[in-house]
């Protein structure tokens, strides 16, 4: 019963957001607001060879996303890499600790429609998730 209730206010406050996303970008642009709608347009660009998702919640996952990102590149040379924190303190400690062309963004909200969107634009053809604090969606 939970499930179903947090996936219909999910939506419910989904639909609300895009309403106040211009406000929230003045208040708050350090939010990123397009990235938590699960819009990756300028981050994640779909590559020509396989594209893997790493999730890392913070930034004591970041230090096991890197390890296993190097190692993953030596497996899979043409793969490219999309790593998303839930904070910007991780995503900004990805973007000092990993390889330059290893993309870093901001995970999207646990709502239907962030994610979905989030799977349409990136199409990754594998997700690795660090973190086992999973949430519904």
């Amino acid at each position: 019963m939970l499930p179903v209730l947090y996936r219909a206010l999910g939506t419910a406050a989904h639909a609300l957001l895009p309403a106040l996303l211009p406000a929230a970008n003045l208040i708050a642009p350090a939010w990123e607001a397009g990235q938590r709608l699960g819009s990756y347009q300028g981050v994640a660009a779909r590559p020509n060879g396989p594209l893997l998702w790493v999730h890392a919640a913070s930034v004591g996952e970041v230090q096991a996303a890197r390890v296993l990102i190097a190692a993953l590149t030596e497996q899979l040379p043409d793969s490219c890499f999309l790593l998303t924190t839930m904070t910007r303190q991780g995503r900004d400690a990805a973007r000092l600790r990993l390889p330059p062309d290893v993309r870093c963004g901001l995970a999207p909200l646990d709502t239907p429609q962030a994610v979905r969107r989030a799977l349409r634009e990136v199409r990754p053809d594998a997700y690795v998730c660090l973190e086992t604090e999973l949430w519904p969606t």
